[in-house]
Formats: structure tokens, C-alpha cells, sequence
């Protein structure tokens, strides 16, 4: 036996070799891997989330332990779930073939779920001493953080996301290769049979044993190509045979390839990598929308949005493995999907006024969510008050028809709606339960069997009568009713059990008044907030003198209500007496007298609690929500993006339609001899090759070309639609917030109404009546008294559940509307940071990088004609005069105003001047100057100026200007122009200037001038070379209607207080006499209000 023996190179190489094969073979395992993804999924999502808006810094792809979705098994190696029985059989046997035996477990998982979600709910969510949860807003949306499947499927398409943006930042990094072969090969010393062969072979014995290595380093190019380094090693060992002898060599490699046309540069070979990285920005930032519509979900049921797309793992490839730029396959059209998510638009739900019979409505119906089961616990709990209501008045209308005062029919229509009444509590409170199931199943994606009960202590506000005033009322009637079933002459025994409980009811009563000294006390505080919503002037002070008196009427009332301890005395001294028969009318009197002072109490304490109840206006118009949406809106900054992506598309297969211009440049060092590193140049190669395909046949490309210019031209549609989209949804929710506040107002009047006929039926059906003389029968009371108690009852009902309907709605708008502007926030639990909604407005409008501005179409245009006439340097062209002696000038005019003419004379039918009034020939140029454009009776021009004597006379505005403003200020121009003294001008101008400086906003300086329109337009363009921005600087809610005014020399102007046409005669009049009424500044209309001409009251 030979003895194989090796130098010690051979023998360093043959180590390495077998300690790589070694290591390498095996591999990593399935932890491993998982946990790099991991890593790498992390560090890239937090590096995309830079900014607070959109951060994701607690990204965990693995469900909470408390969840329901939690899987406490190994990640890397799951259980089986349990199986179909029959399908199980093709597991174990297939094809007559046995299956893989792991496949074939003894005892799979039972459940699929996690089996401690159950035990560990109490020790996280709140729980009463039954064991039941108690579901307020804050626990459901924890429960849904930690169950909702669409919230584990968002992170992990986040993941997945994340993972392509490494893939494809792997295809440019510096990538390393290797690996060993092993070949043995042995023959025999017999001839080896050939098929084919001529004649016998030789007979050659030998045995070979061939160790390969390689090693590869590679880097794709941005600009197209790439560099690829590499080394070989080959050991061979000779074992018999003629050639004992054993050999090594190692070569040197290296490829370099460019690509220049096809294929070739940053635009081409970078798509792939921009576009995923610029997902996985677009995911996060759709990731902070879907978090915020969470709790709008949980909370009023409105949907979640879907935003979160991956484009990478196309038919199982990696990262964007297929990408071609068209075609479902090859990611074409990836900015077409630009779903708007706006939920304005209408009540949340149906509206109208609850059922049964009355007159109630303008309700707003129920919302989804939590706050939709608030709701209809609430409706649940008026309707079982009006059926006790009922049920109590039965009573007495069975006594009044024992008695003959009522006839049968109105007895049994009422018992007919206590059934009626019972038949919709039964309905309401079977829909509550199916309600509240769907909400645990669809919201909050737990089973519905799961023991809750929901916390209403929200609905504490909206009891507006209290229980324990009902409940008095209640025992008063009871009284009333037994004490007329008292014989003339009651015993002590009859009547002491009744004056007892009348002395508990008055007690109870009396210090009630804690109570409503309280509700005065919270009324108090929020008095600032309701005077917010009230509109007028007038009804604040009616609104401050209401509120002003309540403490006295309290004061009073309660005095008043005192008395009937003293009268309870007073009985007991009637009684001692022996005085039955008067103790016995007396008694009943004073449980007349206590029943109408409950019913004073009851509603002056409904008054002090619904007056206490208010909600924030919005003060917002749409261009500001507008720009506001445009900058701070994510769903809005990924549309833009998206749009982006398709275009860059186009570039991307454009490149496909050029030639083929490579350039591959190979080389090779080898070694010499039997020594593995023993390099020689003798020994290399190099090899340089230019390929030139020229573009004879593009007509695939041509295609794809094609294709995707008319992806991206669909994109831009998309995208025009998406901010048609938000600017509807925007106009929506303003418009439904201004009917919505209206609206709360409306029921609440109408509440405090329905009370008061409550009262007053009862009472009616409470009052005495005379007994009839002999031999005629009872004198019967009203034929509709039961009608109209049952009409009150619904609309008492009814009222209260529109009022917290209006409530709900207004909220649930408003809040949408924070979300539609992209000012939502929730904290780390997903719940919601309320922050007052000016100053969130406010700080929005501070920050915006651009002026405000509406959408393209503007507002309606009585809207925005201050921003029209605001470009008076656009509007207004002084040419200067023609020569020395003339003053003509040449008002242009503006196409703005020219479609407020022609919208004016639509809608009010005035006539206005349009395009076909102007002179054709002068091409939309109105020539004004010395001369009335109306008459050409006037000889000379008007000379008449300010200070300085001058031969250039003020411009003359058209008649069609002066009928619009005219119009506008809904009185007729007058007929004077006043003009200021020059050197009062100039000391004003420089007063103004210093305000100015100071950072005084010009309209208060405005206002605080009292300028006329005319004058503020003059001193703005003084100082309009000095400070340009100052007529920026105006609020948007009040703006100035301001006549464009100009004179002929800019340096020589003195400005003047108004213009008007020239009289009659031709010559312009100069006067100082101040107009007889001064411009007012004219209130922006929101876009929910009515086209109105009308003058603002504003001083």
C-alpha cells in the first residue's frame, strides 16, 4: 500500500479546503435567519421613521403574549394545527407512496389560538365583581390593538416591505461566493466497452481524487454592469495509473462589465431600489393614518383605511424579482391606486326622530362603535322611562274612567300604546345585543359569547331629569290617585300612612337642592363655551340675562318649596284637631301644590343641565382646510409620491428602446508549475469585448413604451381624483358641522319644550274637577287628553334621544375631520390627544410652507372676490400718459371679475356686464380718462387735484365696475368723491408704516383707522414698495371689498376715499363731504352658508 505524501503547501491547502467544507456544508439554521430578518426589518423601519408624524419606534412583528393572536409555540417550527380527518389520510399515504413522517404527529395542537388569552384578560382591562369586562372607550381600543387581524396584518406587510427594501439594497452591495467541489474517479485495467467503437480499447487502471475551490466577489453598478474578482484552486491526487505524481493550481480571475444604452444607467438599474424604498416611507406613513382611523373605527364605527401595499414577493420572488415597469406582473401602475379615505359627507348614520307617535324629529340616528352602543343603551333606557311613564298614568285613567270624566276609547288607545311602547323596548334591546356582537366580532375581532358589559357612566351628562325627581313625581301621582279613593270622612289610619310618605317625598326633595346647586356651578364654567355658539349679538345678552336670574328662581323655588314643610305641620295640628274632613282636602292640596313644584324643579334643573352641555366650534373655512389637508395630510404626500413612481416609469422602459452598447473587459492569472501560488504573467489572459446590437427590432418594447405612458397619464387622472376626493369630503364635513351645531341648538329648545308638555298634560290630568249637580252626569274631560299625554311622552322621548344623537354626530364629524386635515394624533395606547381644536388649526396654518389657497375651481365666486380684487396689480395697468398734456390711462380687465359679473346676473338677474359687453376691438381693455365713458358732453378734462396743481387728471372707473361694487354693498355708489388733504395723507402714511413696523396686522390697523375700502386700498399701494407682504397679512374670515382706485403719476398720487362715475355733465366732482354710509367689511361666507349679498353687521 502506497503512503500518500504531500509538501506543506499542499497540505496547508487541503486543510482549508476540508475546514470550509466543514463549516459551510451544514449551513445556518432556521433561527438564525429568522432573526437577521428580523434585525434587518427593524433597522430599516426605523430608519424610515425620521419624522414624529409617522414614527413606528416600538415595530415588533410578533403579537403581544396577551393576545388572542399569539402563538406561544416555536416560531421557526410551529405544530401542526389540527386537521381534517379525511384530509389528513392523503398525509400519511398518497399515491400508495408513505408520506413524511413529521407530517404524521401523535398529538397536534387543539387550538389555533392562543390558550391563555382568557386568563390573562383581567389583568389588563377592567372587570366587575361577576367577572364580566367593562367595555369603556379605552379598553375596547386596547383589546383592539391586541386582536385586530387587520392590525397584525398591516405590521407585517410592513415587514415584508421592509425585507424588499434589503433585497434590493443586497443587489448593490459587495456580494461573496464560494464553495468546493470533490471528484473521484477510478477505472480498471480492462478495455472500457464504447459504444460506436471500432476496435478495443486500452486498458489504462487509474484512480484520481480532485479537491476544487473557488471564491467570487461581486458589485453590481449603478450605472449598469458589474465587477466580479474570483479565485480558483485545483488539488489533484493520482492514486494508481501511470501517473503518480499529485498536482496543484490556483487562477486569478476577474470580469468587468458596462453597459452603456440598453440596460444601462442610474435610471434604469436604480428603479427597483427608489421604488421600494420609497414604499416602505409611503407604508409608514399609510401605517400612522391606519393607527389614527383605528380609534375612529373603535370609537364611531367609521372604516379604517387600507393604504398599506407591499410590491415586492411577486409569485413567491424576492424583493421586486420580475420587474418590468407594466403589466400586473411587472408592478406598472404603481401610482394608480390612490384611494381616498375621507369620511365626511352626511350624518354618520340615518337620521330622524326616534318612533312612535309625536312630533319630534331632526335626529341624526345612531353612529357605529362604541359610541353607537352608547347610544342606543340610551334610547333603551327612555323608552323603558316612557313605558314606566305609561304604566303609571294607566292608574289614573282607569280611576278617571271608573269615575265617568273619560270615555273607553281613550283608555284602550292608551293601553294600546303601552303594548306598542313594550313591543319597541323588546326590539331595541334585542338589536342592542345584535349590535353589541358584531361590535365584538367585526371591531374588536373577539368572539361574541365573551362576558361584557358596557360602561355607560358617559350617558351621566345627558340625563337631563333626574331619576330621583321622576321617581317623585311618580309617588306624588300614586298619592294623588289613593287619596281620591278616600271616603269623605277619612280616619287618622288612612290618612297618617300618606301624610308619612308625602313628609319622606318633600324631605327627599329639599335636599335635592344640593343637586341643583351643583348643575349651577358646572353651568357656570361652561358658560364661556356656550356663549361661543351662539350667533348673534342679542341672543348672548338674552343668553347672560337667562343665566343671570337662575340663581335667584333657585333661591326662590327652593324658599317656596320649604313651605310645605311647615304645611305637613300644619296638618298634623288639623288632624290633632279632629278636623278629618279639612285635614284630608288640605293634604290633598298640598300633594297638588309639592307635585307642581317638582315638576318647577324638574325642569329648571333639565334646563341647568342641558345649558351646561356644549361642543367646540370649528371655526374654519375651506381654503384654509384645504391647504392645511395639502401639507399635512400623509394619505396626500403618498399620492404625490405615487404619482412620481409612475412617472419615473416612463424613463424606465424608454431605456428598453435603445441599442445594446457593452463593453466586458475578462482577465485570468494562473499559476506555473506544481505550485498553487506561484503566479506568473506569462501565464494570464485578457480579453476586451464591445457589443453593438442597434434597435432594428423593438416592437415588444415599443409596446411596453407605450404602455407605460398611458400608466402614468391614468396616474395623473387618479390623482386629480383623489384631491377632487378630499376637497368634497372637506366641503362635506364643514358643512355638516355648521347644520350640526344649528341643529344641537334646535333640540335643545326642543327639549326643554317637551318637558314642559309633559308637565303641563299631567297636570291638566292631575287637576281637580267639580262634582256634578244632582241628576247630571260628570262633565267628561278632554277628548284628545290621552292623545296629547302620549304624544308628549314620544316626544319627550324622542327629544332627548335627537339631542344626544346631534351630540354623537357633531363629535364624530369634527374628529374626522382632524383626521381628514392630517392633524389626528393618538399616543402610544392608540387613543386619542385631545388638544384644543384652535390651537391645532392654528399651528397648522403657521407652519403651512405655502400662502393659503382654494383647489382649482376656487371658491363660489361672492367668495372670493376679496381675493380677486386683493391682485390689484395685476387688475390695474398704468401705462402713464401719452403724452405731457393727456391723462388717459387703460384699465384692464380682470377675467375674475368678468365671471362675477356674469354669476351676479344669473343668479340675481341684474344686469352686470359680461365678455359680449365690452368692445371686442379693444380686446378686454376699457379706456378711461378726462372724459365719461356714459356722456360726451364735457369739453374739458377734470383738473381738479390734491396740493400740488397738476394737468393729469384721475382715472375714471367703467360703469360696469361701479354697478358690480355697487351691488356688492347693496346700495347705490355716491355721487361725491371725497379726497384727503395731501400733508394729512402723508402724516397718516407714516403713522400706519410705524404700526406696521411695530408688527401691528394691518387689519386692525384698518379697523382701528376707520378707512373706507377705497382709502386702505390707497394707503396699501403707498406702502407697497416698502413692505409688500402687508396686504397678505389679513385674516381670512373678514375681508375689505376694496375699489381699485389709481391715478395717473404713481409718485404724485394723492389717494382718494372712493370713486364714482362722473356726473351726468361729464365733469368729476371733488368734494370733502364724507359718504353718507362708509363700506363695512364684508364676512367671508363658509362653504356651508347661502349666497348672500347682504352687508356684514360688523363695525
Amino acid at each position: 500500500m502506497r503512503v500518500l505524501r504531500l509538501d506543506s503547501t499542499q497540505s496547508l491547502g487541503v486543510t482549508l479546503a476540508v475546514t470550509l467544507l466543514l463549516t459551510l456544508v451544514g449551513g445556518c439554521g432556521r433561527n438564525y435567519y429568522r432573526k437577521k430578518a428580523d434585525r434587518e426589518a427593524t433597522r430599516l423601519v426605523r430608519q424610515k421613521s425620521y419624522n414624529p408624524r409617522w414614527q413606528f419606534c416600538d415595530f415588533d412583528v410578533y403579537p403581544d403574549q396577551r393576545s388572542r393572536l399569539f402563538s406561544p409555540y416555536n416560531p421557526n417550527d410551529p405544530p401542526m394545527p389540527p386537521d381534517d380527518p379525511a384530509s389528513h389520510q392523503y398525509m400519511r399515504c398518497v399515491y400508495g407512496i408513505k408520506n413524511f413522517k413529521k407530517w404524521r404527529p401523535n398529538s397536534p395542537i387543539s387550538s389555533v389560538e392562543n390558550s391563555e388569552w382568557l386568563r390573562l384578560l383581567p389583568t389588563y382591562v377592567p372587570t366587575n365583581e361577576e367577572g364580566q369586562i367593562v367595555l369603556d372607550l379605552p379598553t375596547a381600543v386596547t383589546l383592539a390593538r391586541l386582536n385586530r387581524r387587520e392590525y397584525r396584518s398591516e405590521i407585517e406587510t410592513i415587514y415584508l416591505s421592509a425585507l424588499d427594501v434589503a433585497f434590493e439594497r443586497f443587489a448593490f452591495d459587495l456580494k461573496f461566493a464560494g464553495g468546493n467541489d470533490v471528484i473521484e474517479q477510478v477505472q480498471g485495467d480492462k478495455p472500457r466497452a464504447v459504444i460506436g467503437a471500432t476496435g478495443p480499447g486500452t486498458g489504462n487502471s487509474f484512480s484520481v481524487l480532485d479537491l476544487r475551490s473557488n471564491f467570487e466577489a461581486e458589485r453590481n453598478l449603478a450605472r449598469g454592469g458589474s465587477i466580479l474578482v474570483g479565485a480558483a484552486n485545483s488539488i489533484v491526487f493520482n492514486f494508481a495509473g501511470p501517473n503518480h505524481t499529485n498536482f496543484a493550481t490556483s487562477i486569478l480571475s476577474f470580469s468587468v462589465v458596462r453597459r452603456f444604452l440598453q440596460f444601462g444607467g442610474k435610471a434604469f438599474n436604480l428603479e427597483p431600489l427608489t421604488l421600494v424604498e420609497r414604499r416602505l416611507l409611503s407604508n409608514l406613513r399609510s401605517w400612522a393614518r391606519f393607527v389614527n382611523s383605528l380609534y375612529l373605527n373603535v370609537a364611531y364605527g367609521i372604516g379604517t383605511t387600507d393604504g398599506i401595499q407591499r410590491l415586492g414577493g411577486f409569485q413567491g420572488g424576492a424583493g421586486l424579482t420580475g420587474f418590468s415597469g407594466v403589466g400586473q406582473g411587472g408592478f406598472g401602475g404603481v401610482g394608480q391606486d390612490l384611494g381616498v379615505n375621507t369620511f365626511g359627507g352626511g350624518s354618520l348614520a340615518g337620521g330622524g326622530g326616534g318612533t312612535g307617535t309625536g312630533l319630534a324629529g331632526g335626529g341624526e340616528g345612531t353612529v357605529g362603535g362604541y359610541y353607537g352602543l352608547i347610544q342606543v343603551i340610551y334610547e333603551i333606557q327612555r323608552t323603558q322611562e316612557s313605558l314606566d311613564a305609561q304604566l303609571q298614568t294607566l292608574g289614573l285613567l282607569d280611576a278617571l274612567f271608573e269615575a265617568g270624566l273619560i270615555d273607553p276609547v281613550q283608555v284602550d288607545e292608551f293601553r294600546q300604546s303601552i303594548e306598542t311602547e313594550r313591543s319597541n323596548l323588546l326590539r331595541r334591546q334585542v338589536n342592542f345585543q345584535d349590535q353589541f356582537e358584531n361590535f365584538l366580532v367585526s371591531t374588536l375581532n373577539l368572539p361574541p359569547s365573551l362576558p361584557c358589559v358596557v360602561d355607560d357612566s358617559l350617558l351621566a351628562d345627558f340625563e337631563f331629569v333626574d331619576p330621583r325627581l321622576m321617581d317623585a313625581n311618580r309617588e306624588l301621582e300614586g298619592l294623588l290617585e289613593r287619596t281620591g279613593r278616600l271616603p269623605v270622612k277619612a280616619t287618622k289610619e288612612q290618612l297618617d300612612p300618606m301624610r308619612d310618605e308625602l313628609s319622606g317625598v318633600v324631605h327627599r326633595v329639599n335636599d335635592f337642592f344640593v343637586v341643583v346647586a351643583r348643575d349651577l356651578a358646572e353651568l357656570d364654567g361652561a358658560a364661556p363655551e356656550r356663549r361661543k355658539l351662539i350667533k348673534t349679538e342679542a341672543e348672548r345678552e338674552q343668553f347672560d340675562v337667562e343665566i343671570a336670574r337662575l340663581p335667584d328662581r333657585i333661591a326662590s323655588l327652593r324658599e317656596r318649596f320649604r313651605t310645605n314643610l311647615a304645611r305637613i305641620d300644619e296638618f298634623d295640628a288639623m288632624e290633632s284637631a279632629g278636623e278629618s274632613a279639612e285635614a284630608a282636602n288640605f293634604l290633598v292640596e298640598t300633594i297638588r301644590r309639592v307635585k307642581s313644584q317638582v315638576s318647577e324643579i324638574q325642569l329648571l334643573d333639565a334646563r341647568l343641565r342641558l345649558e351646561k352641555i356644549y361642543i367646540v366650534p370649528v371655526k374654519l373655512d375651506f381654503c384654509e382646510a384645504f391647504s392645511i389637508a395639502r401639507q399635512y395630510r400623509l394619505d396626500w404626500m403618498n399620492a404625490r409620491a405615487s404619482v412620481v413612481d409612475q412617472w419615473r416609469l416612463v424613463d424606465l422602459n424608454a431605456n428598453r428602446l435603445k441599442a445594446l452598447l457593452d463593453l466586458e473587459v475578462n482577465g485570468e492569472l494562473g499559476t506555473v508549475g506544481n505550485n498553487p501560488v506561484r503566479f506568473r504573467s506569462p501565464s494570464s489572459n485578457l480579453q476586451a469585448r464591445l457589443t453593438f446590437r442597434a434597435p432594428l427590432n423593438r416592437f415588444a418594447e415599443k409596446n411596453t413604451f407605450r404602455q407605460s405612458l398611458i400608466d402614468y397619464q391614468q396616474t395623473r387622472r387618479s390623482y386629480m381624483g383623489f384631491v377632487d376626493q378630499v376637497s368634497l369630503g372637506l366641503r362635506r364635513e364643514l358643512r355638516q358641522l355648521d347644520r350640526l351645531e344649528k341643529n344641537l341648538e334646535i333640540q335643545r329648545r326642543a327639549l326643554i319644550l317637551s318637558i314642559r308638555r309633559v308637565d303641563l298634560t299631567l297636570d291638566e290630568l292631575n287637576q281637580p274637577f267639580s262634582p256634578p249637580l244632582p241628576g247630571e252626569p260628570p262633565q267628561q274631560l278632554s277628548p284628545t287628553l290621552a292623545q296629547n299625554l302620549l304624544a308628549a311622552l314620544a316626544d319627550f322621548r324622542n327629544t332627548q334621544n335627537n339631542f344626544l344623537s346631534v351630540w354623537v354626530n357633531y363629535e364624530a364629524i369634527r374628529l374626522n375631520l382632524l383626521f381628514d386635515l392630517g392633524l389626528m394624533r393618538v399616543n402610544d395606547d392608540n387613543l386619542w390627544i385631545e388638544e384644543p381644536f384652535e390651537q391645532l388649526v392654528g399651528e397648522a396654518l403657521a407652519g403651512l410652507k405655502c400662502p393659503v389657497s382654494c383647489p382649482p375651481g376656487g371658491e363660489r365666486p361672492i367668495n372670493a372676490f376679496y381675493e380677486q380684487v386683493e391682485k390689484y396689480e395685476d387688475a390695474v395697468r398704468d401705462v402713464g400718459p401719452i403724452d405731457e398734456t393727456s391723462a388717459e390711462g387703460y384699465l384692464e380687465v380682470p377675467p375674475e371679475i368678468e365671471d362675477l359679473a356674469a354669476f351676479l346676473d344669473e343668479n340675481e338677474g341684474e344686469s352686470a356686464p359680461k365678455r359680449h359687453d365690452l368692445d371686442e376691438n379693444e380686446t378686454k381693455i376699457v379706456k378711461i380718462g378726462s372724459k365719461s365713458a356714459s356722456s360726451e358732453q364735457a369739453d374739458e378734462p377734470t383738473t381738479d387735484m390734491i396740493a400740488e396743481p397738476s394737468e393729469a387728471a384721475p382715472k375714471e372707473l367703467p360703469s360696469w365696475w361701479n354697478r358690480l361694487v355697487g351691488r356688492l354693498r347693496g346700495e347705490k355708489p355716491e355721487n361725491q368723491i371725497p379726497i384727503a388733504d395731501r400733508q394729512e395723507f402723508l402724516q397718516r402714511l407714516g403713522e400706519i408704516k410705524s404700526r406696521l413696523d411695530e408688527g401691528e396686522r394691518w387689519h386692525d390697523v384698518v379697523v382701528d383707522l376707520r378707512m373706507s375700502p377705497a382709502e386702505a386700498l390707497a394707503y396699501q399701494r403707498a406702502i407697497n414698495s416698502v413692505m409688500p407682504e402687508v396686504i397678505r397679512q389679513q385674516p381670512a374670515t373678514t375681508r375689505h371689498v376694496e375699489m381699485i382706485a389709481s391715478t395717473a403719476e404713481e409718485t404724485k398720487t394723492v389717494p382718494l376715499g372712493s370713486q364714482t362715475p362722473p356726473r351726468e355733465d361729464g365733469t368729476g366732482t371733488i368734494s370733502e363731504t364724507p359718504p353718507a354710509k362708509a363700506w363695512k367689511p364684508v364676512e367671508i361666507l363658509p362653504p356651508s352658508a347661502p349666497l348672500s349679498l347682504e352687508e356684514d353687521d360688523t363695525p
